[in-house]
Formats: structure tokens, sequence, C-alpha cells
């Protein structure tokens, strides 16, 4: 099934690269998704035909995003590499990140800054800056009900 193997690869690498990851890395994440099994690091680097220092490096990028998983089994020392494979799950912890990062920080930031210094503001471009940060602001707060709207909807999702 070599073929099916190669065209879940080009799949997941053309959908990878769309997001901006580069080739290596959009390698890996094809291999990962296609492969029903995890895989050492030894397997990716020689499938990849990158060497396992690079292979290595891009497997720390891509767990620091979440998109892979590193473990090892009880007796070994070798470490195995893992990728999600559920969709709606991938999706859901995405837009769950989303949220508690971004929104967060503009829940817990923007309005500390728009009070201290919204009644100070002298300028024309001051103004406009208390503005742009209010809008920011609400359009967060109605992105965040989207978002536990959709987080909802994807629960629903057997």
């Amino acid at each position: 099934m070599k073929k099916l193997d190669d065209a879940i690869i080009s799949y997941v690498k053309e959908l990878a690269k769309a997001h901006k990851f580069d080739n290596l890395t959009s390698t890996i994440i094809g291999i990962l998704f296609a492969e029903p099994e995890e895989l050492t690091m030894d397997e990716l680097a020689k499938r990849t035909g990158y060497s396992l220092a690079s292979v290595c490096n891009k497997l720390k990028f891509l767990e620091q995003l979440n998109i892979i998983t590193r473990k090892t089994k009880p007796g070994t020392k070798t470490i195995f590499i893992t990728m999600e494979k559920d969709m709606v799950k991938m999706m859901r912890q995405a837009i769950s990140e989303m949220q508690i990062v971004n929104i967060g920080i503009t829940k817990k930031t923007l309005p500390r800054i728009i009070e201290q210094f919204k009644n100070k503001v002298k300028s024309n471009k001051e103004r406009g800056q208390i503005r742009m940060l209010e809008k920011i602001y609400e359009d967060a707060l109605r992105f965040e009900r989207i978002i536990q709207e959709l987080i909802k909807r994807l629960n629903e999702i057997k």
C-alpha cells in the first residue's frame, strides 16, 4: 500500500505547507499522520532522508505546538513519536488554545490599558489608539462567544 501512504503523506504535506510549515516539518507531519503506529526518531530520519539532528529539531518544534507526542516504552530508552489523527479533536484543541492564549491575554490586558490611559489622552493619535484598543477588545469578546459555540458544537460530534 505504498501508493496509499504516498497519497496520504502528499495530502497532509500540502495542508501543512498551506500553514507555512517548511518541507521537512511538512514531511514529518505527513509521515506521522499516515502511520497508524508510532515511529522512532531514527525511522523518521530514514523515511525523510534528513539527518537525525534535523528531525530532532523539527520534532521539538512540533511538540511545542502540541502536534506530536513523544513517549518511551517500559524497558527501553527509545523515544517513540505519534500524532493525533482525530480531526475534530485536533480542531477543538487548536481553537481552545487560541481562545485561552489570544483572547485570555486580550481580556486581561486591554481593559487595564484602556482604563489607565482613556482619560489622559490629548492628541488625535492617542484617541484613535484608544478607540482601536476598545474595538479590538469588543471584537475579542464577540470572537470568544463564537469560539465557545464552535467548541460546544465540536463536542457534540461523536
